[in-house]
């Protein structure tokens, strides 16, 4: 699968409260997937969807519809290179999904020539880190 978006926490939760945002970011994703027959996607690292689900318990459900959708993956980044992440950044949801920023690029290189992987968040104000600099964001509030 090509990754197009890495998803956060608040995205996920975004999501699950009904976002319009989210919800016309996804079903693009599946359009263009779609007409251009071939296999796009996006990850929620592990630990985005715990987090959400513990900010956001009453709306399970909508959580587990997003991380069961078709399009989506579930990140189940490498501990060794997260554990390198989260020595410089001291947070484990940032730097799991720097980790799958990276390894979708490094995936992707090989299979398109537009490599971009964008972060999806609610927060955007979380990233404003200089280790972090560089990344694709995608404000969903």
């Amino acid at each position: 699968m090509i990754v197009r978006f890495v998803f956060d926490s608040s995205a996920v939760v975004a999501y699950a409260h009904g976002s319009a945002n989210v919800g016309e970011l996804v079903s693009e994703l599946s359009d263009e997937a779609d007409e251009l027959s071939i296999d796009l996607g996006f990850t929620v690292p592990s630990v985005c969807l715990v987090a959400a689900a513990g900010d956001a318990p009453k709306v399970l459900d909508a959580i587990r519809l997003l991380a069961s959708h078709s399009r989506c993956q579930i990140g189940q980044s490498d501990i060794n290179r997260w554990m390198s992440a989260n020595a410089r950044l001291s947070d484990l949801e940032l730097s799991a999904v720097a980790t799958e920023v990276f390894d979708a690029i490094d995936a992707n290189a090989d299979q398109l020539a537009d490599d971009q992987v964008y972060v999806v968040t609610a927060a955007p104000e979380r990233y404003l880190n200089p280790v972090l600099d560089g990344l694709d964001l995608i404000d969903v509030r």
